[in-house]
């Protein structure tokens, strides 16, 4: 798994608080990812077409605290932005979808079309500077991760 920045001060977007413990807060943000898990499980069983899909997957990983902020892009064969939806984001995504359209990749997204693991920026602000929603990233870390269907890439 590639990392960028240091990763000692933050663990999946929740800055480390000394007063609390590294213990206590990896256990809460477990829970919540296995709560966003099994959010993001009923939506897949539950999802009649393609758009409440991705709607619904994004809503649930922001849901449960797991996540600040969600965003998926699917590209067709020549990697041009087809569909999209997001969670927890500003106007600024609309930037990022045009950009997508052009085929103008962010970081976060050649690094994860790249690989099929997950990509994780710990200080996406200090490496994702030209990324239209660089604001949301502030004080958060990032991780980006390919969606492929058997052999194709879809985003």
């Amino acid at each position: 798994m590639k990392q960028y920045g240091p990763m000692a001060d933050s663990y999946g977007g929740y800055a480390m608080n000394e007063d609390r413990g590294r213990e206590a807060l990896l256990i809460e943000h477990m829970a919540a990812m296995l709560k966003t898990h099994a959010a993001v499980g009923r939506v897949v069983a539950d999802a009649t077409d393609e758009g409440r899909l991705l709607d619904g997957v994004c809503q649930a990983l922001v849901a449960n605290q797991g996540y600040k902020s969600a965003w998926i892009v699917l590209f067709d064969r020549s990697r041009r932005a087809t569909r999209w939806a997001q969670a927890g984001l500003t106007e600024h995504f609309a930037a990022l979808v045009e950009r997508f359209q052009e085929c103008r990749f962010t970081r976060c997204v050649i690094e994860a079309l790249e690989t099929s693991h997950p990509v994780i920026f710990a200080e996406p602000f200090r490496v994702c500077g030209d990324c239209p929603l660089i604001d949301t990233y502030q004080d958060f870390s990032g991780i980006s991760v390919r969606l492929k269907a058997k052999e194709n890439v879809l985003g």
